[in-house]
Parts: C-alpha cells; structure tokens; sequence
C-alpha cells in the first residue's frame, strides 16, 4: 500500500488540530448576504439595503475517513444531539497545505458512507455537509 493513500484527495478536515478525513470536492464554503429592497417616496428606483448575514453550508463531497470519533460525531448531529465543534477546512495542492478556513461552531447536517472494506479502518465519505456560526480564513 502507498504511503500517500490521500493523494488525489484536494481538501483535508480536522478536529482539534487532527486530520480525519480528505475529500476529492468542496463547495458552498463562504459568506452571504440578504438584501433588503425598498423605494423612497414616490420614486420609480428600487434601492437595497443590507440585511441578514449568514454563512452557507459547507458540502464535501467523496471522501475517506479514517478516524472513528469523526464518524460518531457526524453521527450524533443526525440522531438530533448534535456535538458543535470548531473544524479546520485545508486546500491542498500538490500535497502541501495552500489555504486554511476555521470553521467555528460545526456540525454535520448530511452524512452519507459506505463502509470500506477494501481498506479496514477507513469509511468511504460519499457526502458531508456542515452548517456552522462564523468562518475565519487562516
């Protein structure tokens, strides 16, 4: 077996510090913001004015776990006891760490695995979604 067994894998999640998993793609990670839109007077003009910021969820998606407390706290969320946790999205290329976004406040709102049998101790992440409080990027 290669001593690189993540090497196609762009994108690598951590809790506490601790990779536990890589991903082949990675979407929806960023800001958002409602407008609010009104006219003033009698005018013809629609104006907009900011409104409710949130973040969007972020979506991971193909990917290999290889550590069991991740996949019990991805769990948990989606038997309704979600364990809200500050996670750590790095890009990489070519191996190497190009960008990290902390993610504050995570927890899995979408888990879909399939066990790997191919490679023990490892789950086949089809799907991973995070909804969370605020990002920073690092």
């Amino acid at each position: 077996m290669s001593d690189t067994p993540y090497t196609r894998f762009n994108f690598e999640l951590r809790l506490a510090g601790e990779p536990v998993a890589r991903f082949i793609k990675a979407s929806g990670l960023g800001p958002e913001m409602d407008t609010v839109a009104y006219r003033e007077g009698g005018g013809r003009a629609v104006r907009h004015l900011p409104g409710k910021f949130r973040v969007t969820p972020l979506q991971l998606r193909f990917g290999q776990a290889n550590d069991d407390g991740f996949c019990a706290w991805a769990e948990r969320s989606l038997v309704g006891e979600p364990d809200p946790r500050d996670v750590e999205l790095a890009m990489l290329e070519d191996g190497a760490e190009a960008r990290v976004w902390r993610l504050f406040s995570a927890w899995a709102t979408n888990f879909r695995f399939v066990p790997d049998g191919s490679h023990p101790g490892q789950v086949t992440v089809e799907r991973l979604t995070l909804v969370y409080d605020r990002m920073e990027r690092g």
